[in-house]
């Protein structure tokens, strides 16, 4: 086996390998016994054909197998022995001869090679960044508070409507003639959800202010959504197609207003709390809530500050050489300078310029992902989904069963093992320059963020 390797400039490399029939010869052979083993031949019982019948058959398929598994292992040996710093993998180069498995025994192949650019980096206490952390203002804990009460709260029935509410009204609804009579075979529910706050009329709303159970109220369905079929559909139980052109009035029998009453910051409500959150009075509930409001930032500080790096890192580093040509043939695109890889919009270049410096600062900082990382993001992530479907409190065993079946997915595991190298890679770096640390609200930090 002969290989030469040469680099026609900085990014890119040729590599050229000959392979002859004692290369390849034993997997050869090893390929033609399995098949023996396994092939099912009239005439013979499996694995009981002669070696010269299976040769004949299945030689030249053998033979092919053998040759490009050769050919694949001694790039990659060649590649690694030679810690040649390669993007990606190694292709085929667009005018390497064609292999000829029945005509020939000798086999030259040529590859084409992306190289990572040798940096010279590393950052200090003599670098000066900026640090974000969110401060949570009065404004967020309020809303929070009220997110507490809410989630501690109770239906109320029986109460008068007010239009100011999320009051929901139940009632029967009657079909009336012009002259305010039921109307023969008119339209008639039962239980429908009226909620008079959101209609379109402000007289139509008004009819309802004050309304109880047992009131009889007449309303025009038309008017109260006017332009709004599918809304007068819903209030009637019709098919959208079915309330069209309905504009008679109807009167609705109250039979139930229910009330979403939130909870009083009151000792009901802190005996509760006490046993959930530890919080035994309203200045200890905003206390916690301000913690937690501004813990729940702090994954996102760290990427935000890792952008802050990598902004830096680049201007320093300045422009290096990648072969825009081979990284667009690697990953199947028009034009890598425009490239969107990773979530990332820009071109290759510049993501494997990032890419590169970040291994160089991992290497430098020492950091090394445990299982235990990964598993903890995880956890979060599951609990973030958990709380938008308004679960709250969930239980650390159904949260760690969840996590422990997301890290099987080897898909991801990879993502969250990436986000776990980047969170502990600006944990690290946080460490090595100079902060000047900067505080800001909640708004003021998205915003920053989408920038």
């Amino acid at each position: 086996m002969q290989t030469t390797f040469t680099q026609p400039d900085a990014s890119r490399g040729r590599l050229e390998l000959t392979i002859v029939a004692d290369d390849y010869r034993a997997e050869q052979e090893k390929i033609l016994k399995n098949i023996k083993r396994k092939a099912n031949i009239p005439g013979f019982r499996p694995g009981n054909a002669p070696m010269a019948l299976i040769k004949r058959q299945y030689g030249l398929q053998a033979k092919a197998e053998a040759v490009e598994k050769t050919i694949e292992q001694a790039v990659a040996a060649y590649l690694k022995a030679g810690n040649v710093p390669v993007l990606g993998r190694a292709m085929v180069s667009p005018d390497s001869k064609k292999l000829d498995i029945g005509g020939s025994d000798s086999h030259e192949v040529s590859f084409d090679v992306a190289l990572r650019p040798e940096i010279f980096f590393s950052l200090s206490a003599d670098d000066k960044l900026t640090f974000y952390k969110v401060m949570a203002t009065d404004e967020a804990i309020d809303k929070h508070v009220e997110g507490v009460k809410s989630s501690h709260g109770q239906m109320l029935h029986g109460v008068s409507f007010l239009p100011d509410t999320n009051d929901m009204i139940r009632a029967n609804l009657t079909e009336l003639a012009d002259d305010g009579s039921p109307k023969p075979d008119g339209i008639c529910t039962t239980d429908s959800s009226l909620m008079p706050q959101y209609f379109g009329s402000d007289e139509q709303k008004a009819l309802f202010l004050g309304a109880k159970v047992g009131s009889r109220i007449v309303f025009c369905p038309a008017k109260a959504c006017p332009d709004n079929e599918a809304e007068i559909a819903g209030i009637l139980k019709l098919k959208k197609e079915e309330a069209a052109g309905i504009t008679a009035c109807f009167e609705a029998e109250i039979t139930d207003i229910s009330r979403y009453q939130p909870a009083e910051l009151g000792p009901e409500l802190f005996e509760k709390l006490q046993e959930e959150m530890g919080c035994a009075d309203e200045q200890q509930l905003r206390d916690k809530l301000k913690t937690d409001l501004e813990s729940a930032y702090h994954e996102r500080e760290l990427f935000l500050f890792l952008k802050q790096v990598r902004a830096y890192a680049e201007e320093k580093v300045g422009e290096v050489p990648f072969a825009d040509d081979l990284l667009a043939r690697m990953y199947d695109i028009k034009d890598p300078k425009i490239a969107q890889r990773d979530g990332y919009k820009g071109s290759l270049a510049d993501q494997f310029r990032w890419q590169t410096l970040s291994s160089l600062l991992t290497t430098q900082t020492g950091i090394k992902v445990e299982e235990a990382d990964v598993l903890r993001l995880m956890r979060l992530d599951i609990r973030d989904r958990f709380m938008k479907y308004g679960l709250s409190y969930v239980d650390e065993a159904t949260i760690d069963s969840y996590a422990r079946k997301t890290y099987s997915d080897m898909e991801q595991r990879y993502y969250f093992f990436n986000l776990a190298e980047q969170l502990k890679l600006a944990e690290a770096l946080k460490q090595t320059v100079s902060i000047e640390e900067k505080t800001l609200t909640p708004d003021e930090f998205e915003k920053l963020e989408r920038e």
